[in-house]
């Protein structure tokens, strides 16, 4: 019977010392996990904004030399050969205009420069009733189109139009549009995170 009495009071004691520790070392574990798991999501929202600044820098950085284009050299007044020559200037500045196209006033294409084919006059064609001549047109500000796919490549491309005004008569007189391959965006943002 002491004996009896004696390993229940150790197992007593023992369950005393260990329980404490184990309730302890339990709660440690899981305030450990929360504090690594709110680090890992600041974290990632760190990264994410430095993404979004740095691929957002870089389509202003394409917008502004879409609009290099159309105030320094006033694009809409030169010539169909000197137009075609900037844009081909403009595409060989910047890899990422994979098509360069002018639409005049009425959103007809005066001039279309594109890396992936061969364009003639007979090829050209009237975007008047496109959200990147209509926007740009009617509100006088830059139009972002949605990521599209190609239909031969399957690579994804985003539309940028930048309209062309007449400052003297204070109106719309055109826009350039840009087909941008997102491909290059997302070398970008993958280089931004392998860096961290």
């Amino acid at each position: 019977m002491r004996k009896s009495i004696r390993s229940r009071l150790t197992l007593a004691f023992i369950g005393l010392a260990i329980g404490p520790l184990l309730l302890v070392g339990v709660f440690l574990t899981w305030q450990s996990f929360q504090s690594l798991r709110q680090d890992a999501v600041r974290l990632q929202q760190e990264v994410a904004l430095r993404i979004s600044v740095e691929l957002s820098s870089f389509v202003h950085g394409l917008e502004n030399d879409l609009r290099m284009a159309v105030d320094i050299y006033d694009l809409r007044v030169l010539t169909p050969r000197e137009q075609r020559d900037l844009l081909g200037v403009l595409q060989a500045r910047q890899k990422a205009f994979s098509e360069l196209t002018l639409l005049d006033s009425d959103g007809r294409e005066r001039v279309r420069q594109s890396r992936l084919k061969t364009i003639t006059t007979d090829d050209l064609c009237d975007r008047s009733k496109r959200k990147e001549f209509l926007i740009p047109q009617k509100e006088g500000k830059t139009y972002y189109s949605p990521v599209w796919l190609d239909a031969t490549t399957g690579e994804p491309f985003m539309t940028i139009a930048v309209p062309l005004k007449d400052l003297q008569k204070g109106q719309v007189d055109g826009v350039l549009v840009a087909d941008v391959l997102v491909k290059k965006m997302w070398k970008k943002a993958s280089f931004t995170t392998s860096q961290k």
